[in-house]
C-alpha cells in the first residue's frame, strides 16, 4: 500500500527542500554581498555533489551521450545569464 504513495511523498520532500534552499541561497547572497558569487558557489557545490554521486553510482556507457545533439549537453549554460544581476536589470529596463 505504501508503494503507491512514494511519488507523492518524494514530491513533498523535494518541495520542502526547495523552500529551504531558496532561503539558504538568499542568506549566502546577503552574507557575501553578491548574488552572482552566491550562485557560483551554489552551482560549484551542486557540481561536486553530482560528480560524487556519479562516482558512487559507477560508470556508464557514454556512446549515447556522444551520439546525441550537442545542444543538449550545453543546456546548463542557459541558466547562467538568468542569475546575473545585470541581465535581470537590463530585462526589466527594456520591458519598461
Amino acid at each position: 500500500m505504501m508503494a503507491n504513495y512514494w511519488p507523492h511523498l518524494l514530491a513533498m520532500f523535494v518541495g520542502g527542500a526547495l523552500t529551504v534552499q531558496v532561503g539558504m541561497n538568499a542568506t549566502l547572497a546577503r552574507v557575501i554581498g553578491s548574488p552572482l558569487w552566491a550562485s557560483t558557489i551554489n552551482f560549484a557545490i551542486g557540481l561536486l555533489a553530482l560528480v560524487g554521486f556519479a562516482a558512487i553510482a559507477g560508470s556508464r556507457d557514454d556512446r549515447q551521450l556522444r551520439a546525441g545533439p550537442g545542444v543538449g549537453v550545453d543546456g546548463g549554460a542557459c541558466s547562467v545569464p538568468s542569475t546575473s544581476p545585470r541581465s535581470r536589470s537590463s530585462v526589466h529596463a527594456s520591458a519598461a
